[in-house]
């Protein structure tokens, strides 16, 4: 494990990643794993299962695993802003279109959850209906406490509820990488989503409409970005943000980039932002039916067999000799 240090205008700020060089046989070939949204603990880069650690042990690859606590887009931006840094990437469910209300997130779950069980978002509606009118009154904040055991109702608006902990054992858990101090610079972390998703990405998880009701508006975002950042910070200012940096990055209708493959699974609700055209030559974009997002990282399963209802582009190493060798290769699902 080490740190590289990334120099700021108001400060330093070290970055954890972690080396693994059990497979390197050519030092000109480095796999480098960019990490989920929250701190990396070292499996990425270690256990063998993993299949890029797979990849790399046949292609003799040093890895890296760089802690970054951003999303998946990172790669396949990279590769579209600056080619020359990488031969390739595998850009594993990136939301490359940036919408602010993403009520499409929610549609996803519903879909998913008639995919697993016919009746059970008939249910899942009813619940969130039953829910929200018992939230109208103390009586029914107090019926709904006996299901979710709330460690607390308050009535005091003035209570700090920054951070706000249900389970202390809970939140010990999730920190076991470091240390925490719950209203210190740790907490942080979600106030800079937030600012990605007030001043760029959009990505508000909205929910007006289908079988969680309207519970969660647009609307209730944008007070969240005007009271965490500024007055100035209102539903104009945020629209325009968001317009430029969909302009920026490209959106998938003018996203353009070399030798990088976008996977994405049907039953990931981030898919319904991914790209499916290929707007460059050597530009995979692939849809795993009934897959969830890591089903071509974590484990060497594999993920196009027919009964999936896959792309018929598997995910292999085809890909990397392809980057590698320098060498084109056809996707199959395009038509002379």
């Amino acid at each position: 494990m080490g740190k590289i240090v990334l120099r700021y205008q108001c400060g330093i700020k070290n970055l954890r990643y972690y080396y693994n060089p059990k497979y390197a046989r050519n030092t000109s070939i480095i796999f480098l794993m960019i990490g989920g949204e929250g701190p990396e603990d070292g499996k990425w880069a270690a256990k063998p299962d993993i299949q890029y650690l797979q990849w790399a042990q046949e292609f003799g690859a040093h890895v890296f695993d760089l802690e970054h606590r951003f999303f998946g887009s990172l790669s396949a931006w990279f590769r579209s802003k600056y080619p020359e840094w990488t031969v390739g990437a595998v850009a594993s469910s990136a939301p490359l279109n940036l919408k602010l209300d993403f009520y499409e997130y929610a549609v996803a779950v519903e879909e998913d959850l008639n995919i697993t069980n016919v009746n059970c978002a008939g249910f899942v509606a009813q619940a969130f209906d039953q829910m929200q009118n018992l939230t109208g009154s103390m009586d029914g904040l107090i019926e709904l406490n006996k299901y979710f055991k709330y460690n607390g109702i308050t009535g005091d608006p003035t209570t700090d509820l920054t951070v706000f902990p249900n389970s202390y054992t809970d939140m010990i858990n999730s920190v076991n990488t470091g240390n925490l101090t719950v209203l210190g610079e740790d907490n942080a972390a979600a106030r800079g989503w937030m600012w990605l998703c007030c001043n760029e990405v959009g990505f508000m998880q909205t929910t007006e409409g289908g079988i969680f009701g309207s519970t969660v508006p647009l609307e209730y975002y944008i007070k969240m970005c005007t009271d965490m950042f500024d007055w100035s910070v209102t539903r104009m200012y945020t629209v325009s943000r968001n317009a430029a940096a969909q302009a920026y990055y490209g959106g998938c209708d003018n996203y353009m980039a070399t030798n990088v493959v976008l996977p994405n699974g049907s039953l990931d609700p981030w898919h319904k932002l991914g790209c499916y055209e290929n707007t460059t030559e050597t530009m995979f974009p692939i849809l795993i039916n009934r897959y969830d997002p890591a089903t071509d990282g974590p484990t060497d399963k594999p993920t196009d067999k027919p009964e999936t209802g896959g792309s018929g582009f598997p995910i292999t190493v085809t890909f990397f000799t392809s980057f590698l060798g320098g060498k084109k290769i056809k996707d199959p699902n395009k038509h002379p």
